[in-house]
C-alpha cells in the first residue's frame, strides 16, 4: 500500500485521472507517507446501538466508495459490526481497514498524513437510505 497498491491514495488518483482522461497517459511519482510526530494513521468509529426490528442495509461510504452490508431482523450488534468490518476488509480498493468489537467498528486509514486523514466516512447519511428500523449508529 505504501507505494501505490490497491486502496492507496496513488491508486485512487490514477483511477480518477483515467476515468476523466481515458486516452491520456498518467505517470506517478510516489513518495512514502510522512513520518514523525503528528502523522499517525487516522481512526474513526461507528458505534451501533439498539436492535434491528426489520431487515435492511448498513451503507458505508468511504473515500467515495460504497459498501452495502445486509442486516436481518434480530441481528446482534456484534454480528452487524463484524459483518461491516468483514465487508470493508474484503474491498482492497478502500483506503481504510476495519475491525469490530462489541458492536463498534473501528476504521483506520491505510496511510498517514493530512490527505489520508481528511477522508469522509459516511454511514447511512442519505435521506433515502435509512438504517434498518430499530438500529442506530
Amino acid at each position: 500500500v505504501a507505494w501505490g497498491g490497491a486502496g492507496s491514495i496513488a491508486a485512487h488518483m490514477a483511477e480518477v485521472f483515467i476515468q476523466n482522461n481515458p486516452t491520456g497517459n498518467v505517470s506517478l511519482m510516489l513518495v512514502d507517507d510522512p513520518s514523525g510526530g503528528g502523522t499517525a494513521q487516522a481512526t474513526a468509529t461507528a458505534t451501533f446501538t439498539g436492535a434491528p426490528t426489520a431487515a435492511g442495509f448498513v451503507r458505508i461510504i468511504v473515500g467515495g466508495r460504497r459498501v452495502n452490508v445486509p442486516v436481518a431482523n434480530g441481528d446482534t450488534l456484534a454480528a452487524i459490526a463484524t459483518r461491516v468490518a468483514a465487508a470493508v476488509m474484503a474491498r482492497t480498493d478502500l483506503s481504510v481497514t476495519a475491525t469490530a468489537a462489541a458492536g463498534v467498528v473501528t476504521f483506520t486509514t491505510k496511510h498517514r498524513g493530512a490527505l489520508a486523514n481528511a477522508q469522509a466516512l459516511i454511514v447511512n447519511q442519505l435521506p433515502d437510505e435509512p438504517l434498518p428500523a430499530g438500529l442506530a449508529c
